[in-house]
């Protein structure tokens, strides 16, 4: 998904999404505009597990602002046997 957004490919992008929240994430890029993605989504940094199970997968990456750690859940679940993000 990063890769995509950075390139400036927003249906790429969609695609890494489950058909639950793909149209959600579309509206959402949108809406923030290509520019302002693709600087907000290149920030992210290496994802780390915090567990995995058979159909659904949890994640997170870190971003310091103003001074404070912030961590960032991001939630996976296997759809036809590919996993896509639900939530970020």
């Amino acid at each position: 998904m990063v890769t995509h957004v950075t390139a400036g490919n927003i249906s790429g992008a969609v695609s890494s999404f489950s058909s639950a929240t793909a149209e959600k994430y579309r509206q959402s890029f949108l809406s923030i505009g290509g520019d302002n993605a693709i600087s907000d989504i290149g920030q992210i940094g290496p994802l780390t597990p915090v567990f995995i199970r058979n159909d659904t997968a949890e994640y997170y990456f870190e971003q310091t602002i103003d001074g404070h750690l912030l961590l960032f859940p991001v939630e996976f679940v296997k759809e036809n046997g590919v996993w896509k993000i639900l939530e970020f």
